[in-house]
Protein backbone atom coordinates (compact mmCIF):
# COMPACT_ATOMS: atom_id res chain seq x y z
CA UNK A 1 0.00 0.00 0.00
CA UNK A 2 1.41 3.39 -0.94
CA UNK A 3 1.97 6.11 1.60
CA UNK A 4 -0.61 8.39 -0.05
CA UNK A 5 -3.30 5.70 0.21
CA UNK A 6 -2.37 5.09 3.84
CA UNK A 7 -2.80 8.72 4.85
CA UNK A 8 -5.45 9.95 2.41
CA UNK A 9 -7.58 6.80 2.39
CA UNK A 10 -9.49 7.47 5.63
CA UNK A 11 -10.14 11.10 4.62
CA UNK A 12 -11.32 10.08 1.15
CA UNK A 13 -13.53 7.37 2.68
CA UNK A 14 -15.18 9.95 4.96
CA UNK A 15 -15.71 12.59 2.26
CA UNK A 16 -16.95 10.19 -0.41
CA UNK A 17 -19.00 8.33 2.20
CA UNK A 18 -20.82 11.56 3.10
CA UNK A 19 -21.31 12.34 -0.58
CA UNK A 20 -22.70 8.88 -1.30
CA UNK A 21 -24.83 9.26 1.85
CA UNK A 22 -26.35 12.35 0.27
CA UNK A 23 -27.26 10.28 -2.80
CA UNK A 24 -28.67 7.59 -0.47
CA UNK A 25 -31.10 10.23 0.80
CA UNK A 26 -32.25 10.87 -2.77
CA UNK A 27 -32.84 7.14 -3.20
CA UNK A 28 -34.63 6.81 0.15
CA UNK A 29 -36.94 9.70 -0.71
CA UNK A 30 -37.62 8.96 -4.38
CA UNK A 31 -37.52 5.18 -4.95
CA UNK A 32 -40.68 4.39 -2.94
CA UNK A 33 -42.47 7.18 -4.80
CA UNK A 34 -41.31 5.72 -8.14
CA UNK A 35 -39.54 8.98 -8.99
CA UNK A 36 -36.32 9.27 -10.96
CA UNK A 37 -33.17 9.38 -8.85
CA UNK A 38 -31.44 11.39 -11.57
CA UNK A 39 -33.84 14.13 -12.58
CA UNK A 40 -34.88 16.64 -11.40
CA UNK A 41 -31.84 17.69 -9.36
CA UNK A 42 -32.06 17.97 -5.57
CA UNK A 43 -34.92 20.20 -4.48
CA UNK A 44 -36.87 21.09 -1.36
CA UNK A 45 -39.70 18.58 -0.84
CA UNK A 46 -41.90 21.44 0.46
CA UNK A 47 -41.48 24.24 -2.09
CA UNK A 48 -39.75 22.28 -4.91
CA UNK A 49 -37.06 24.97 -5.28
CA UNK A 50 -33.72 23.53 -6.47
CA UNK A 51 -31.08 23.18 -3.79
CA UNK A 52 -28.11 25.42 -4.56
CA UNK A 53 -24.81 23.58 -5.01
CA UNK A 54 -23.28 25.20 -1.91
CA UNK A 55 -26.30 24.21 0.20
CA UNK A 56 -26.00 20.64 -1.05
CA UNK A 57 -22.57 19.94 0.50
CA UNK A 58 -23.16 16.92 2.76
CA UNK A 59 -23.58 17.76 6.46
CA UNK A 60 -22.18 21.29 6.00
CA UNK A 61 -25.21 22.59 4.10
CA UNK A 62 -27.60 21.29 6.75
CA UNK A 63 -25.60 22.90 9.54
CA UNK A 64 -25.22 26.27 7.77
CA UNK A 65 -28.94 26.36 6.95
CA UNK A 66 -29.79 25.34 10.54
CA UNK A 67 -31.91 22.48 9.21
CA UNK A 68 -34.22 24.70 7.14
CA UNK A 69 -34.84 25.31 3.45
CA UNK A 70 -33.17 28.52 2.25
CA UNK A 71 -36.24 29.45 0.16
CA UNK A 72 -39.34 28.52 2.16
CA UNK A 73 -37.87 28.12 5.65
CA UNK A 74 -39.49 24.70 6.23
CA UNK A 75 -37.60 22.20 8.34
CA UNK A 76 -35.42 19.67 6.57
CA UNK A 77 -35.72 16.19 8.02
CA UNK A 78 -32.92 15.19 10.40
CA UNK A 79 -32.74 11.98 8.38
CA UNK A 80 -30.62 13.81 5.77
CA UNK A 81 -27.58 14.58 7.95
CA UNK A 82 -28.06 11.33 9.88
CA UNK A 83 -27.77 9.22 6.72
CA UNK A 84 -24.87 11.31 5.36
CA UNK A 85 -22.97 11.03 8.64
CA UNK A 86 -23.78 7.34 9.09
CA UNK A 87 -22.56 6.42 5.61
CA UNK A 88 -19.41 8.53 6.08
CA UNK A 89 -18.61 6.73 9.34
CA UNK A 90 -19.59 3.38 7.84
CA UNK A 91 -17.18 3.91 4.95
CA UNK A 92 -14.42 4.98 7.34
CA UNK A 93 -14.98 1.86 9.44
CA UNK A 94 -14.98 -0.35 6.34
CA UNK A 95 -11.75 1.28 5.17
CA UNK A 96 -10.08 0.35 8.46
CA UNK A 97 -11.75 -3.07 8.57
CA UNK A 98 -10.31 -3.89 5.14
CA UNK A 99 -6.87 -2.62 6.10
CA UNK A 100 -6.91 -0.01 3.37
CA UNK A 101 -7.26 -2.61 0.62
CA UNK A 102 -9.21 -0.80 -2.09
CA UNK A 103 -11.14 -3.60 -3.86
CA UNK A 104 -12.47 -5.35 -0.74
CA UNK A 105 -13.36 -1.93 0.67
CA UNK A 106 -15.29 -0.96 -2.47
CA UNK A 107 -17.17 -4.28 -2.48
CA UNK A 108 -18.13 -3.92 1.19
CA UNK A 109 -18.97 -0.22 0.80
CA UNK A 110 -21.28 -0.90 -2.16
CA UNK A 111 -23.07 -3.67 -0.29
CA UNK A 112 -23.35 -1.72 2.98
CA UNK A 113 -24.51 1.45 1.22
CA UNK A 114 -27.28 -0.44 -0.55
CA UNK A 115 -28.31 -1.84 2.83
CA UNK A 116 -28.50 1.72 4.21
CA UNK A 117 -30.88 2.67 1.40
CA UNK A 118 -33.00 -0.41 2.11
CA UNK A 119 -33.12 0.27 5.84
CA UNK A 120 -33.93 3.95 5.27
CA UNK A 121 -36.82 3.12 2.95
CA UNK A 122 -38.08 0.41 5.29
CA UNK A 123 -38.02 2.70 8.33
CA UNK A 124 -39.87 5.47 6.53
CA UNK A 125 -42.29 3.52 4.32
CA UNK A 126 -42.41 -0.02 5.77
CA UNK A 127 -41.52 -1.60 2.43
CA UNK A 128 -38.51 -2.91 0.56
CA UNK A 129 -38.75 -2.10 -3.16
CA UNK A 130 -37.47 -4.65 -5.67
CA UNK A 131 -35.35 -1.84 -7.11
CA UNK A 132 -33.27 -2.09 -3.91
CA UNK A 133 -33.49 -5.75 -2.95
CA UNK A 134 -32.76 -7.30 -6.35
CA UNK A 135 -29.58 -5.27 -6.99
CA UNK A 136 -28.55 -6.08 -3.42
CA UNK A 137 -29.04 -9.77 -4.16
CA UNK A 138 -26.99 -9.52 -7.34
CA UNK A 139 -24.31 -7.47 -5.62
CA UNK A 140 -24.06 -9.99 -2.80
CA UNK A 141 -23.62 -12.83 -5.27
CA UNK A 142 -21.05 -10.84 -7.23
CA UNK A 143 -19.10 -9.93 -4.10
CA UNK A 144 -18.92 -13.62 -3.15
CA UNK A 145 -16.47 -14.05 -6.03
CA UNK A 146 -13.95 -11.98 -4.05
CA UNK A 147 -11.97 -14.38 -1.83
CA UNK A 148 -13.30 -14.25 1.70
CA UNK A 149 -15.66 -15.95 4.07
CA UNK A 150 -18.29 -17.33 1.69
CA UNK A 151 -17.93 -19.14 -1.60
CA UNK A 152 -20.20 -18.25 -4.52
CA UNK A 153 -22.05 -21.55 -4.00
CA UNK A 154 -22.65 -20.79 -0.32
CA UNK A 155 -23.89 -17.31 -1.26
CA UNK A 156 -26.25 -18.76 -3.86
CA UNK A 157 -27.62 -21.30 -1.35
CA UNK A 158 -28.13 -18.46 1.18
CA UNK A 159 -29.91 -16.33 -1.42
CA UNK A 160 -32.20 -19.17 -2.41
CA UNK A 161 -32.94 -20.03 1.22
CA UNK A 162 -33.63 -16.37 2.07
CA UNK A 163 -35.83 -15.94 -0.97
CA UNK A 164 -37.64 -19.18 -0.18
CA UNK A 165 -38.44 -17.99 3.35
CA UNK A 166 -39.99 -14.81 1.97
Amino acid sequence: MTEAVTYLGPFVALVFGATVGSFCNVCIHRLPRRESIISPPSHCPHCNQPVRWHDNVPLVGYILLKGRCRDCGERISARYPAVEGAVALLWLGLWWFNGGEVWPFLADAAFATTLVVGVGIDLEHRLLPDRVTLPLLGLGLLISIVPGDLSPLESLIGALAGGGIM
